[in-house]
């Protein structure tokens, strides 16, 4: 019942059963009132034959012999005909049979009088005395004398030897196979009608078909497992396709718009931060060009080394830009090979003693050197992501604060972390920071010298060696981000 088809082709049969249930008794009452008109209409002269054969009411009094005689004689031309006589108030006066204790003893004259009027269109269906709650045809004659009308003669056409007759017919061959063949009429057009409709849904089930399958392999899903969700029909799985399809493009929809968005921010914080240092050095070259004769050799060497920090920070932007676009873009690709992560962080560490002393800083690694542990992973991307979070974590340190590194060992491999003892990061910022395309940071700011796409690149490298990075920090307290990598390739 789940296929659209089946559905449409059980409506169908309920449809035709309820219509030929239909058409099947208004048919059989049409057949009921056709032939009571034309038994009435053939037998309309058997009431006044009965009537003019003898006086049959003398003094008010039925001549119950002359009935008798009379009514052998109808029969005989109809089987089926009960002659009585009535008084003019529709009064039982006598019959074949009138010590019969089911002969009722008033029937009402109104049909009586309609038909000898002709006051009423035929058939005229009237009382059967014998209490038979069915109205029946019939033929009626008045009785009439010099005194006037005395009563009618009224025969029922159709008593109950017709009765007995038609209910010995209807259980016979006839109905049987009236009966057979409407159940196979019915049966063969719900056959075809299945076919019909199978064949005309054919490509509605190929559309729906191939919309699942579209569904199920955009959501990573087993396509087999459609087999399991049959409990609606193709018109309704349809629905449910586009519907999911129609969420998932609103959804890609709305990503492309906040992408584009944070591209057009990204542009203007990167258009912000190439102009400042471009504007410095502008400056430190345009007052050498102007003032080049009143300088002094100590003020020309401060704005020639003002330049230079600048053209490093730009160019340290523009690398970091570069690379971030080649880890999109897929051009860089992990080179995995074992190393001694112990050694590397010690390497990365070193070249950030004198930086992390000049600004009265503590830079520790724990464990200390010497200690021994392997990783399976790119040397030099891993070497990128210690580099960007080291020196994060110098930036945002003030004097007398501790940078450490640690690494210990897990189920996988091994885990580093880096914390620090600096301004923090507020709570409203936290959840975006490595976002490529936001400029918050720490507590709200920015330093001088930061690209803030440097975590971004972090989370990508991290990405490419299939782990992810995590952040714990309290503003004002220090931050501590987290990693893991793995000891083999299996677990890579």
């Amino acid at each position: 019942m789940a296929r659209l088809y089946v559905r449409l082709a059980t409506a169908l049969a309920l449809l035709m059963l309820l219509v030929g249930a239909v058409f099947y008794a208004l048919e059989r009452r049409g057949a009921q009132l056709y032939h009571a008109e034309l038994t009435q209409r053939l037998n309309a002269s058997i009431a006044m034959y009965v009537a003019q054969q003898a006086p049959l009411i003398r003094n008010g009094v039925v001549d119950d012999a002359q009935l008798a005689t009379l009514a052998e004689r109808a029969m005989i031309i109809n089987p089926s005909a009960e002659i009585y006589v009535l008084d003019p108030q529709g009064r039982v006066l006598g019959s074949r049979d009138a010590n019969d204790p089911e002969l009722a003893r008033q029937i009402a004259v109104a049909p009586v009088r309609a038909l000898l009027d002709g006051a009423q269109r035929l058939p005229v269906f009237g009382d059967d005395p014998r209490l038979d709650a069915d109205r029946k045809v019939f033929s009626a004659s008045e009785i009439r004398d010099a005194q006037g009308l005395q009563g009618y003669v009224y025969v029922v056409l159709g008593g109950q030897q017709y009765a007995a007759a038609v209910a010995d017919v209807r259980g016979g061959y006839q109905q049987t196979v009236l009966a057979s063949a409407v159940a196979l009429t019915l049966l063969c057009a719900a056959l075809i009608g299945a076919a019909l409709f199978w064949l005309l849904t054919r490509p509605l089930r190929r559309l729906t078909r191939r919309a699942r399958q579209f569904e199920f392999a955009y959501a990573g899903r087993d396509p087999d497992a459609r087999a399991a969700e049959t409990s609606v029909d193709e018109l309704q799985q349809l629905d449910a396709a586009f519907s999911a399809m129609q969420r998932r493009i609103e959804a890609q929809f709305e990503r492309l718009q906040e992408s584009d968005r944070l591209r057009r921010e990204l542009i203007t914080n990167v258009s912000h931060d190439l102009r400042t240092p471009l504007a410095a050095m502008q400056g430190a070259v345009d007052t050498l060009l102007i003032k080049q004769d009143a300088l002094s050799d100590a003020d020309a060497r401060h704005l020639l080394g003002t330049a230079r920090r600048h053209a490093d920070r730009l160019n340290t932007l523009i690398k970091d830009l570069f690379e971030l676009t080649r880890l999109d873009t897929g051009n860089i690709q992990p080179e995995f090979q074992t190393f001694s992560l112990a050694e590397l962080i010690n390497d990365v560490a070193t070249e950030f003693a004198l930086k992390a002393e000049s600004r009265g800083i503590a830079l520790r690694v724990e464990p200390p050197p010497g200690a021994t542990t392997t990783v399976y992973a790119d040397i030099g991307l891993i070497q990128r992501v210690l580099e960007n979070l080291i020196d994060n974590a110098i930036k945002y340190t003030e004097a007398g604060g501790v940078v450490v590194v640690a690494m210990r060992p897990v189920a996988s491999g091994h885990a580093v972390s880096i914390s620090d003892t600096g301004v923090g990061i507020s709570q409203q910022h936290l959840p975006r920071i490595f976002e490529r395309h936001y400029a918050g940071s720490r507590d709200g700011a920015k330093t001088s010298d930061s690209t803030g796409i440097g975590l971004a690149i972090v989370k990508k490298i991290l990405e490419l060696h299939g782990t992810e990075i995590a952040v714990e920090s309290t503003p004002r307290e220090g931050s501590r981000f987290r990693f893991e990598l793995p000891a083999t390739a299996q677990a890579a």
